[in-house]
């Protein structure tokens, strides 16, 4: 039996819907964030530590398709789009939900750029510089701005005071950052926001089909990207390639929220899903 799932006696765990199986209280998620959170260290680690040519080695393997990371950001999102989709039906109020939201994301970000900002960064500052005089002002990238620049979510200074320029990751061809994966939390704002208008728009109780043409809309835009990679850009949405892919498997969990009376579990054909994610990467 899988922790987490309740089957009625007598029943076998490919025939129960998701919906009965699902327990709220005793589930795996916490497990499963652990291993997402455990494959993007993982591949963080090769251009920070400059292994391997600073390059995660699924790069190579999938041909330049996918990298650990990317499948743990996906799963993230996956799970994020099953439980806030949830936590919509579940809300009295849009307000509500949309109060939650905030409070789930943004006081622990703030928290993330403060440390940065009070502990990593005087570190790195006292280590190449053996002082703090200077660390505060002088920089165009300076602390204040690390704060002031990025407190909505949107990335837009990675480093401070040009710091970090001596370590293997300056070689890897992305821009000098304390913490380069917080350019994820704008993408799943953003969806949290397109759960609120759908669900006012009453989507999730009359219009579960919508959601599921919006998700296919998505991956025909990244086939149309790939072919023409220049096409789309400019038009809102589709036009980012990240809010294409994150919005995109942010969808397939909203879907299996929404349709959670009808999707069966299935061994063989989670393995069969397994096999064709292995065969499509490679």
């Amino acid at each position: 039996m899988i922790k987490g799932l309740r089957y009625a006696p007598g029943t076998e765990r490919s025939s129960v819907p998701l919906d009965q199986a699902f327990d709220t209280k005793r589930n795996s998620l916490g497990f499963l964030r652990m291993v997402f959170a455990a494959m993007v260290l993982f591949d963080h680690a090769f251009p920070l530590g400059g292994f391997n040519h600073g390059t995660d080695p699924m790069w190579g393997w999938t041909h330049g398709q996918e990298s650990f990371g990317g499948l743990a950001v996906a799963g993230f999102f996956v799970v994020s789009g099953y439980l806030v989709t949830r936590s919509f039906t579940e809300s009295r109020t849009a307000v509500r939900y949309l109060w939650k939201r905030v409070l789930r994301i943004f006081p622990g970000f703030w928290v993330c750029l403060l440390v940065t900002v009070a502990v990593f960064g005087t570190i790195a500052y006292v280590f190449d510089h053996s002082t703090l005089h200077g660390y505060v002002f002088g920089h165009p990238d300076s602390p204040g701005g690390y704060l002031g620049r990025n407190a909505l979510l949107q990335m837009n200074q990675y480093n401070i005071d040009g710091l970090l320029s001596t370590t293997p990751f300056q070689h890897s061809g992305y821009p000098q950052a304390f913490d380069g994966s917080l350019w994820t939390l704008i993408y799943e704002f953003k969806c949290y926001l397109a759960v609120a208008v759908l669900g006012v728009f009453g989507i999730f109780r009359w219009g579960r089909p919508a959601v599921l043409v919006l998700a296919l809309a998505l991956w025909v835009a990244q086939l149309q990207d790939v072919m023409h990679p220049s096409r789309l850009r400019g038009i809102p949405v589709i036009g980012d390639p990240n809010m294409m892919i994150l919005g995109f498997v942010f969808c397939l969990g909203a879907l299996l929220y929404l349709y959670r009376d009808k999707i069966l579990l299935s061994d063989t054909m989670a393995l069969v899903a397994a096999v064709v994610l292995v065969v499509g990467m490679r």
